[in-house]
């Protein structure tokens, strides 16, 4: 059940032809004629448009979750497994280093998960593999529509399928951490917790609109929760639980916490390839809680933010200077 869902920059649904951003609606005004025209058609259609269904992201590290509980399941690794991060990792020739250079050495998986660790992420989509990772990323939803109850879904991902994967030596890996593969954020709120992740294993189908009532308050149409598909163990299920609690309580997640509950989460900043301006990010963050009975998640991504820092984890919410900003909320039952 979706409770909530918002875009920036907005509009007033009173008056939707107004354009409500002002360097925009300023832009539109200083034109005439058929310049004008367009170009107010293209600032209302922007203004409408639900980046949360329509748009395509980066998911950058949020995505660890999916690989790390693809992998957990499939039995390629197991919570004790041990990683090994240096100054860098070689793949075909190409060198990939954590962020900001950082050498972690030996860890774990959870510890992998606490701190984004990309050289980790690596080899645990090597241990997976090419055609588990792909038949794991289509059993989580992520290469059709969710099938939201919301108008102008897009029906396109840039995701690739084994076949893709294999014509470029990185692409898998690169994809295990997170980058080069395109999803809209009300998928990744569905794979991360309606789904498999949090949610026991399984797929859900997310909702906006519970009922449909008459006027004199008798019910149309009622709407319940519906399974597409057992994704994961539920055991898998329950040892992502606790490394997200332990990538709050331990990990890049620390300022996530909230006293009195028990909460779970991941960040993710990724850089946005299609952008001209090599600088480009976008910040995300994913909540759940409470961690040990999943109830609600919450997903944020801010695209473009421009502040002291541009990570998921730790920028400031009191500054949010961005291109847009694109929060869902989500009951898990």
């Amino acid at each position: 059940a979706v409770l909530a869902m918002s875009t920036t920059p907005s509009y007033d649904p009173n008056e939707p032809r107004v354009i409500a951003d002002t360097a925009a609606r300023n832009t539109v005004e200083a034109l005439t004629g058929d310049a004008r025209k367009a170009a107010l058609q293209l600032a209302q259609q922007t203004q409408w448009r639900n980046k949360a269904v329509s748009d395509l992201y980066e998911p950058g590290s949020v995505f660890k979750l999916i690989t790390c509980a693809a992998a957990l399941d499939a039995g390629a690794i197991t919570k004790h497994s041990s990683f090994y991060c240096g100054e860098s990792i070689s793949v075909a020739g190409t060198r990939f280093h954590c962020a900001n250079h950082k050498r972690h050495g030996s860890q774990t998986v959870t510890q992998a998960l606490e701190n984004s660790c990309n050289q980790s992420f690596i080899q645990i989509g090597a241990r997976l593999g090419r055609e588990a990772f792909c038949d794991y990323f289509a059993a989580f939803g992520l290469r059709e529509p969710t099938g939201i109850d919301l108008p102008n879904e897009t029906r396109w991902t840039s995701v690739y399928n084994a076949e893709q994967m294999a014509e470029v030596d990185t692409n898998l890996y690169t994809a295990a951490f997170g980058q080069n593969e395109s999803i809209t954020p009300m998928q990744m709120a569905t794979a991360v917790a309606v789904c498999a992740v949090v949610n026991g294993g399984k797929l859900m189908q997310p909702y906006v609109v519970s009922e449909i009532l008459a006027p004199d308050g008798s019910t149309i149409e009622q709407f319940s929760p519906v399974c597409k598909r057992q994704v994961l163990k539920a055991e898998t299920s329950q040892t992502m639980r606790e490394m997200m609690e332990a990538v709050v309580l331990h990990g890049g997640g620390r300022n996530a916490q909230i006293p009195g509950y028990r909460v779970g989460g991941k960040s993710g900043t990724s850089q946005k390839l299609d952008s001209a301006d090599e600088k480009a990010r976008i910040a995300s963050f994913v909540a759940v809680a409470p961690i040990d009975d999943p109830q609600f998640l919450c997903l944020v991504c801010l695209d473009e933010p421009h502040s002291w820092t541009t990570a998921g984890a730790t920028i400031p919410t009191w500054n949010w200077s961005l291109t847009s900003r694109i929060p869902v909320l989500v009951r898990l039952w």
